[in-house]
């Protein structure tokens, strides 16, 4: 019950800065413009059955949800990381969305030239919004590829610290950068423009951490903060001044996993209570916060939205001797069904969701071997994704679905 009580204050005080704008912690102008995004409204609403397909049965008394995002039509493609296991070359593979969904006979695997990742240190392509770039930080670059042309560009030359994070708009990538024991975030233009140091060195030192960016909201940029000896903060930055605001601060209320949903209305956490995992959803104001499920001592993780903001995908690993296997479960975002385990494996690495939001790609190794499982969401199965030129003693590794709208 505490811990619940604690998400709710976390949540209420995340959305009442996102709404209010940030403010600095120093002294700051009367005068300084403030942000003037609208306090998030939740659509009207729309239940869902099982399936996700929408229904007439209404809400419960009191419970306001999102509508599903209005999800574009769009194609898309599956691109991943092919490691040969006899000559450890590495090559960039991609597949079209139609052989993979409509269960038609996919043709050869094609291989995209000119694919700079020449070692193990292998990160997936991360798509902008609109489907036209893709950006991968290979060591200190940050690349930007471009499928019309086939061209792959060199933007920034920093360490990129996990992955970047594109704005909604597909304008601006925000990443994390270390340099020695300095941390700083970054914002850059997808052309190397506008190259900007968010946080100019105000997390210079050893102790201090910093993880998982994203954006909240339009023009504000959030990440995790910690040091030793003190509680996580989630830190707020405007991009057009650099003010800043902790939004929150937490001892053990969760993990760094906290994801938006396509919609920026709701957020999907890891919530540990007592050393009980669990899945938590909640409405981006604090209301609506519902626990889907408890897990016990285990880590979740991928968790990843479906496109049309009606699901949750997750993988959850105990690592004990009595379940020593990564579960893949899917939830539908209302609590209106159980969560469905699809598929198991001894590690999950990634999870991609596909664009009509029923079918879901599983980054899974068994047996030592990495390879790509396809589930059907409708069916609550997963199989072995084949494909001529789709080595099945190959290593697959960085998957990533692009759309293209």
């Amino acid at each position: 019950m505490n811990s619940n009580r604690n998400i709710v204050i976390f949540l209420l005080f995340l959305t009442l800065a996102l709404s209010l704008g940030a403010c600095s912690v120093l002294p700051s102008d009367p005068g300084q413009p403030q942000d003037s995004d609208p306090v998030f409204v939740l659509p009207p609403v729309v239940a869902s059955t099982p399936t996700g397909i929408p229904n007439d049965t209404p809400a419960p008394a009191g419970e306001t949800q999102p509508a599903p995002v209005d999800v574009p039509a769009a194609s898309g493609e599956l691109y991943f990381v092919l490691n040969d296991l006899h000559s450890g070359a590495l090559s960039l593979g991609r597949l079209p969305q139609d052989c993979l969904l409509s269960g038609s006979a996919c043709a050869q695997v094609e291989i995209v030239p000119g694919f700079p990742n020449l070692d193990e240190s292998v990160r997936p392509l991360v798509w902008s919004p609109d489907g036209r770039l893709a950006a991968l930080p290979y060591h200190d670059l940050l690349l930007i590829y471009d499928p019309q042309t086939g061209t792959w560009s060199n933007i920034a030359q920093l360490m990129v610290n996990d992955l970047p994070e594109w704005s909604p708009d597909s304008a601006w990538l925000a990443f994390i950068s270390q340099s020695g024991d300095q941390k700083d975030v970054y914002l850059i233009r997808p052309d190397g423009s506008g190259l900007k140091n968010l946080t100019s060195g105000q997390f210079s030192g050893a102790e201090h951490h910093l993880a998982q960016v994203f954006w909240p909201g339009e023009g504000q940029v959030a990440f995790w903060h910690f040091a030793p000896q003190q509680a996580k903060q989630l830190v707020a930055m405007r991009v057009d001044n650099g003010e800043w605001t902790t939004l929150v601060t937490m001892a053990e209320l969760t993990k760094d996993t906290l994801v938006y949903s396509p919609n920026r209305l709701e957020v999907a956490l890891e919530s540990i209570s007592s050393g009980d995992s669990q899945l938590v959803i909640a409405s981006a104001d604090g209301s609506n916060m519902r626990t889907i499920a408890s897990y016990g001592q285990a880590t979740l993780w991928p968790l990843v939205w479906s496109p049309d903001g009606q699901w949750v995908a997750y993988s959850v690993y105990r690592s004990t001797e009595a379940d020593p296997f990564s579960r893949v479960y899917i939830a539908p975002r209302d609590g209106s069904a159980e969560p469905l385990e699809i598929f198991k494996a001894d590690n999950v690495s990634a999870l991609a969701w596909g664009p009509d939001s029923l079918h879901l790609v599983i980054l899974g190794d068994a047996a030592g071997i990495t390879q790509l499982y396809l589930a059907d969401i409708q069916q609550g199965t997963a199989v072995l994704l084949q494909a001529p030129g789709l080595d099945p003693q190959a290593n697959i590794q960085g998957v990533s679905w692009r759309l293209v709208r």
